[in-house]
């Protein structure tokens, strides 16, 4: 995909650190600057991520979703984006839960 900045735009901060589950961040291509419309949610802590990828948010709500995406497994021909889709639907339940942390462009 691609954001409202274009194709790619800057990284905004490392002073988050991947030290929990839940954390959103900006997916990049490995390398400074491309980040784009790619996001993830931790599933645990990450240190790898630190300095690489930016965390712009934290999961506030909607904990039993993330628990049930991490420990189902897909299904023959799905994908994690169908995986996901079908556990909502199962549930049919809808949180507004993503806190956006907020941080000055660098």
């Amino acid at each position: 995909g691609e954001s409202i900045y274009g194709k790619y735009f800057k990284d905004e901060s490392f002073a988050i650190s991947h030290d929990r589950e839940g954390l959103i961040g900006m997916a990049n291509e490995g390398r400074p600057n491309t980040n784009s419309s790619h996001f993830y949610i931790t599933l645990g802590a990450c240190p790898w991520l630190d300095h690489k990828n930016v965390v712009f948010g934290e999961l506030i709500d909607g904990q039993e979703t993330l628990n049930s995406v991490s420990y189902t497994h897909l299904r023959a021909h799905e994908t994690p984006e169908h995986l996901v889709c079908r556990l909502l639907l199962e549930k049919k339940k809808y949180t507004n839960s993503i806190q956006v942390y907020s941080t000055k462009m660098q």
